[in-house]
């Protein structure tokens, strides 16, 4: 007779990793959320006009945003007892996954939203189309790897 698992099976481990996977992209929506809000203020909020200085600005702006909050989600990671790597990797991917959509999805609103004077307004779309292209495809391959990472996990 074979003893019971009391779910510490490897089954068990990957449902943890995917787990923490999850929570991982809501702390990331959550930091995003408050983040990115405050450096779409300190980018764009107190200019006249805008220029592309202040996009750089926003984007690195967004990069630092999502470092902070990849290293975030490390830490949740490793609390699925992830070797440090793979913790690293998977938070590194669902930040890249949540932050280049986020990116992406508000590069799209602004740019429908030109006649009410968002951002993109007054200047060329292509830089802003290949953007969201950009975007997109980041967000996928974040995704494709936190996959990856889950499903290779193992204790």
């Amino acid at each position: 007779m074979t003893p019971p698992d009391h779910g510490r099976g490897p089954g068990d481990y990957q449902a943890r990793v995917a787990i923490s996977a999850g929570i991982c992209v809501l702390l990331h929506l959550g930091v995003g959320t408050v983040g990115l809000f405050v450096m779409f203020l300190f980018a764009y909020g107190f200019a006249d006009e805008v220029t592309a200085e202040l996009h750089v600005a926003f984007l690195l702006g967004v990069a630092m945003v999502a470092g902070l909050s990849a290293l975030l989600a490390t830490g949740v990671a490793m609390t699925a007892r992830l070797h440090w790597r793979a913790a690293l990797g998977l938070g590194a991917s669902t930040a890249l996954f949540a932050y280049a959509l986020a990116l992406a999805g508000g590069t799209v609103v602004s740019l429908l939203d030109e006649d009410q004077g968002s951002v993109t307004a007054d200047q060329p779309s292509w830089p802003f189309v290949l953007l969201v292209v950009a975007g997109l495809a980041a967000s996928f391959l974040g995704g494709r790897n936190a996959v990856r990472i889950v499903r290779t996990a193992h204790p």
